[in-house]
């Protein structure tokens, strides 16, 4: 339990020292394009490539935003 305490209180400063820092926030609505469209006579090529490229690991796999 000491060292849990030790630990929290190491990621603190004083506050007589710094005074604590309010951060204000914009709230906002992440944007979305449209997506890109690959023409019909190289959409085989196309997708040849990206497969071969998460294959190889360049392109992962996420769920973000942005």
């Amino acid at each position: 339990m000491k060292l849990l305490y030790g630990m929290i209180q190491r990621e603190k400063f004083k506050e007589k020292y710094f005074p604590p820092v309010e951060i204000p926030m914009v709230a906002y609505i992440p944007w979305v394009e449209k997506p890109f469209r690959i023409p019909p006579a190289i959409y085989e090529e196309v997708c040849k490539m990206i497969k071969r490229k998460i294959d190889v690991g360049v392109y992962k796999p996420f769920n973000s935003s942005y």
